[in-house]
């Protein structure tokens, strides 16, 4: 995805060594936190939340999507983008 001509990087992979035990702990428990603000890839200084993926133990930074707000896991973002190629290359 590319936003102000540059490469959004998220959703992305977080090191859990570099995140504090608290916003940790919140994001394993399922509340996501506010990690920092980024003003470099969006218009406006946006909060970049950091959670937890229970399916592959991992933390990742994201920011909301759509109306919910939703936060989308690096990985299961993939797995979703690659089954939907592979549907659509099974139909043809």
């Amino acid at each position: 995805m590319v936003a102000l001509g540059r490469e959004m990087p998220y959703p992305m992979v977080a090191d859990p060594e570099k995140i504090p035990l608290h916003k940790r702990l919140l994001a394993r428990i399922g509340i996501p936190t506010v990690a920092f603000h980024d003003a470099e890839h969006f218009k406006a200084p946006t909060p970049i939340y950091v959670a937890y993926c229970e399916k592959h133990g991992i933390y990742y930074y994201d920011y909301p999507h759509g109306y919910r707000g939703e936060l989308y896991c690096p990985m299961c973002l993939a797995l979703w983008k690659r089954l939907v190629e592979l549907e659509a290359k099974a139909k043809g």
